[in-house]
């Protein structure tokens, strides 16, 4: 009996289907191990830019060095180049801060060997290393210890996860569909990305000896965060507040310049600052005593002049560009203090002689944002062309683009390429669309509202289901 064509045909498709099932499936396999590659590669360079950084430091000592032997004098250097904090894109938080004063964080006891491997394993951590050292203290003492036996499973690949670990003793293997991926030691973080990100688990951590763990979870971490940021920034404001130089700024203003406030930690005789060095930073103390001196001439000895303590501020001049130091500061004992540099000051507020007297003018910034929307409302993706990669992340890719037709040739933009499969299998779609609001509110030459929108309407067709 002779088979139907269209049940022959149906085959056909439904074997056709099986293949690019399979072929799908290697590709993905492939991207992973093509990932995982990146990791490791981008750890290396970090390892390397440590180390080329460390070499460097040893040079410019041994420099300075040279020099004072050659002339007899002391050199001065300079204040180094401040790198700027970094932050860690995480999701949206369901916590109110009026409710912050409800939680109580628990605190459990540990030995003094155990607190400092556990500051040690967060301050080598990518994800963490960026916190400041109050955070870092706080999520330590909240975190309960654990052990698990050999053989025991600690986080299972696909599971919800909502727990980050610090092994203190053992050893655990990391797997991921069933292949090794590598093995970790005392005194590393794992499963950090379940407190930043509400995803499953990526890979399996199996343990290979008895081993014991610290752990927070994800709610902890982010009252800690939560709590921590408005204590700080409400401290940060009334320190401002107090120095007269910015007594007449408005609130606002107060509150954008003790967010970027970054806490600089010194020893016992550091020094702050160098007389006759060149800086662009400004200080207040938030903890601490700091010995001012001066010396008349090369050569003379220094003369204490006073002691700063908290609350007190000094630098307040390199922000307006007179960046000479006329006395030298060395922290006396342990000393803390808020840092901000003259860059940040004038991106947020510009000079700050005149600042209560910019008015802007509502009519021409209007005119303005009509004008760069009619522009780029004929303006499509593939009117851009790719330049370079700027960044990545996690989730996405920057890439530097020009369009093809720009009457201004200088003009460049920076691409947010996502990831779809990461948004979608991370649920990260709410966070996303929270970062174009924001940056739809904001009124900012760097901004491209119109194409902006245009971006994130594409982003609600091809990548959310909404």
């Amino acid at each position: 009996m002779a088979v139907p064509r269209s049940a022959g045909t149906l085959r056909d498709l439904q074997l056709a289907l099986q293949l690019k099932i399979e072929e799908l499936r290697q590709r993905d396999s492939l991207i992973d191990e093509l990932e995982l590659e990146l990791d490791t590669k981008d750890d290396l360079i970090r390892l390397l830019q440590v180390e080329l950084d460390r070499h460097r430091r040893a040079s410019q000592q041994a420099a300075i060095a040279e020099e004072t032997a050659g002339t007899g004098a002391p050199a001065v250097p300079d204040e180094p180049q401040r790198i700027k904090r970094q932050a860690i894109s995480a999701e949206p938080t369901a916590l109110d801060p009026s409710q912050l004063t409800g939680v109580t964080l628990k605190s459990y006891c540990k030995t003094k060997e155990s607190s400092e491997r556990i500051q040690r394993a967060l301050m080598d951590n990518e994800f963490m290393k960026h916190l400041e050292h109050g955070q870092i203290l706080t999520i330590m003492d909240c975190m309960h210890p654990t052990s698990l036996t050999k053989g025991c499973c600690v986080i299972q690949e696909g599971d919800d996860g909502s727990t980050v670990y610090v092994l203190e003793e053992g050893m655990v293997e990391v797997t991921k569909q069933g292949k090794k991926l590598c093995s970790i030691g005392e005194g590393k973080v794992f499963g950090e990305l379940a407190i930043l990100y509400n995803c499953t688990r990526t890979a399996t951590v199996t343990a290979l000896t008895d081993i014991k763990l610290w752990a927070i979870d994800r709610q902890g971490f982010q009252t800690i965060m939560m709590r921590t940021g408005l204590i700080r920034h409400s401290q940060y404001t009334d320190f401002l507040r107090s120095v007269p130089s910015f007594q007449s700024l408005p609130e606002d203003v107060l509150s954008k310049l003790a967010d970027v406030l970054e806490e600089t930690h010194y020893s016992d005789s550091d020094y702050i600052i160098r007389q006759g060095a060149t800086g662009d930073t400004f200080f207040i103390i938030s903890d601490g005593q700091v010995k001012v001196s001066q010396q008349s001439s090369p050569g003379d000895e220094q003369l204490v002049v006073k002691i700063l303590s908290k609350g007190d501020w000094f630098g307040e001049q390199a922000l307006k560009g007179e960046d000479v130091r006329t006395a030298s500061l060395t922290a006396v004992g342990d000393v803390t203090c808020l840092v901000i540099d003259r860059e940040s000051f004038k991106q947020l507020i510009g000079d700050l002689d005149d600042v209560n007297s910019k008015q802007s003018d509502g009519a021409e910034v209007e005119a303005s944002i009509q004008a760069e929307a009619d522009f780029f409302s004929r303006v499509s993706l593939s009117d851009f062309n790719i330049i370079c990669t700027l960044g990545m992340g996690g989730f996405s890719r920057v890439e530097l683009v020009q369009l093809k037709n720009d009457p201004n040739p200088n003009r460049s933009f920076a691409l947010k390429v996502l990831k779809k499969r990461h948004v979608n299998g991370h649920h990260q779609q709410g966070h996303i669309l929270s970062e174009r609001r924001i940056m739809m509110e904001a009124h900012s030459p760097f901004i491209i509202r119109s194409l902006l929108l245009l971006l994130c309407l594409l982003l609600q067709a091809e990548c959310f289901d909404l």
